[in-house]
């Protein structure tokens, strides 16, 4: 999707030029402008998403990460910013015709507070009955929301980073806890991470 128009438009909804720092965050912020403009960014910001649907697919090698969790009995949730009508698409129009069962849980932004806060991923151990840490494993092409939420859930990270993304970032090295434990150019080289480095617990079993 095209961030920035989308940013545009929502931005335009609240009557404002430009919209800074993190959209559902400001959008969040009692007080900062009319509910009924509030109102109107949301409906803005859903009708984007839902208007890109059917140019979203699979990262290559997806089905092949889910297929392998599947058969040593390992259960994947979903957690994303976007909202739940992109998670029921998904699942309708790209997992199940794979012959997969959906994610889950699956939570889409109606779970709050997001990411990078922890919450989200606190929660979905719970419903799978583990204790949170490095036997979870949270993987997520952002740092800033995806590997800090691993990291202050107490789980392990991997970033999903291609080389030209991060040759694109310059930033370097990724510090504090944006940094994760692993990173991969692709989900072949997440699936080769989880075959190497964590022993598959089935549902149910407590993490180490």
């Amino acid at each position: 999707m095209d961030f920035g128009d989308m940013r545009r438009r929502v931005a335009a909804a609240l009557g404002v030029a430009k919209l800074e720092g993190d959209l559902l965050h400001a959008l969040h912020s009692d007080g900062r402008w009319e509910q009924s403009k509030v109102q109107a960014a949301w409906g803005a910001l859903d009708e984007f998403e839902v208007e890109h649907l059917h140019k979203m697919q699979l990262q290559p090698g997806v089905a092949e990460v889910c297929r392998w969790l599947d058969s040593e009995g390992v259960p994947r949730g979903l957690l994303t910013r976007n909202v739940m009508k992109s998670v029921e698409h998904l699942h309708r129009q790209h997992v199940t015709p794979l012959g997969l069962d959906c994610f889950s849980p699956a939570l889409g932004r109606e779970f709050r507070p997001y990411k990078p806060e922890p919450d989200a991923l606190l929660h979905i151990c719970q419903e799978w009955g583990l204790t949170p840490g490095p036997g979870v494993v949270m993987v997520g092409d952002s740092a800033k929301d995806d590997i800090v939420a691993g990291k202050r859930a107490g789980c392990s990270t991997i970033l999903l980073d291609p080389g030209a993304l991060r040759a694109e970032r310059g930033d370097g090295e990724l510090q504090g806890e944006q940094r994760p434990d692993f990173v991969v150019e692709d989900m072949a080289g997440c699936l080769k991470v989880l075959r190497e480095h964590f022993a598959p617990a089935p549902r149910g079993a407590p993490a180490d």
